[in-house]
C-alpha cells in the first residue's frame, strides 16, 4: 500500500506538472497513513497538512469538495466519533465509516487531489 502512495503520488506530479507539491505531498502521505499498520493511532497527524491545503482550497472556492473537506476535519477533530451513537452502531456502512474515519479522510484527501487535475490542466488554479 505504500508503494502505491508513492506511485500515486509520483502520477500527481506527473499529471498537475509540479504545480501543486503540496497536493502531492498530500497524495504521498494518505498513502503512508493508510499503510501503516498502527494509523488508526496518532499517525493520522500524517494528513493534517494535505488537510490544510484541502480546507484553503474548499475555503477559496466552493464546490462539491467543500462538503467533503469539511466532514474529513469533523472526523479527525471530533473525538466523541471514536463512539458512535447507537443508530450509526446498528448500520455496518456508518459503522464502517466512522471506525475508519482516519482511512477515510485519507481516501478523500487523495480523490480530491486528483480531482483538482482538471483544474490544473485548464488553468485554473488557486494560491494554495
Amino acid at each position: 500500500m505504500l508503494g502505491a502512495g508513492v506511485l500515486g503520488a509520483m502520477l500527481h506530479q506527473r499529471l498537475t506538472a509540479d504545480s501543486r507539491p503540496m497536493e502531492t505531498l498530500g497524495v504521498l502521505l494518505a498513502g503512508a497513513l493508510i499503510a501503516a499498520p498502527n494509523a488508526w493511532g496518532w499517525h493520522y497527524a500524517l494528513i493534517v497538512p494535505a488537510l490544510f491545503v484541502a480546507l484553503v482550497d474548499a475555503l477559496d472556492r466552493w464546490s462539491w469538495r467543500t462538503p467533503l473537506v469539511l466532514v474529513c476535519w469533523l472526523a479527525l477533530c471530533v473525538p466523541d466519533w471514536t463512539m458512535p451513537p447507537g443508530f450509526i452502531a446498528d448500520e455496518p456502512w456508518l459503522n464502517v465509516l466512522v471506525r475508519g474515519r482516519y482511512a477515510f479522510a485519507a481516501i478523500a484527501l487523495v480523490v480530491i487531489a486528483f480531482s483538482r487535475i482538471g483544474d490544473v490542466r485548464s488553468g485554473s488554479t488557486s494560491s494554495a
